[in-house]
């Protein structure tokens, strides 16, 4: 059994091909792919922002601060739009979990089609 992995997540992480670190690779693989999707969107802040979603939809898929704890982060979600409905889908860090809370934003389950699963979304 993998540590600090959820036992229906485990199976998923087994299956990924060429994992030869396990879950250190497999978060290096993560951040890795956070770096290289996510653009500049704030002073200190880089984020993954689709807009392809439901109409007037924001769909916030990663966030990133350059300085853990500086601030950046919970500044610029201050600053998104409020006309708009932001989704965060399948938050994993506690910190951004608080920081959305404290926001408005509410957790939700949400049908993914592309994925054909249901996923824990925050929704502002």
């Amino acid at each position: 059994m993998l540590e600090n992995v959820d036992p229906r997540e485990e199976e998923f992480i087994r299956t990924l091909p060429d994992t030869p670190g396990g879950i250190d690779h497999l978060n290096a693989l993560i951040t890795l792919t956070l770096h290289t999707e996510t653009v500049p969107v704030a002073p200190g802040v880089r984020a993954w922002i689709k807009d392809d979603g439901p109409p007037g939809e924001m769909l916030l898929l990663g966030v990133l601060a350059e300085v853990e704890g500086s601030g950046d982060v919970g500044r610029w979600l201050d600053a998104l739009p409020r006309d708009r409905k932001v989704a965060v889908p399948n938050v994993t860090s506690e910190r951004l979990a608080g920081m959305l809370e404290r926001r408005g934003f509410r957790k939700r389950r949400r049908y993914d089609e592309h994925l054909d699963d249901w996923l824990e979304v925050w929704v502002r």
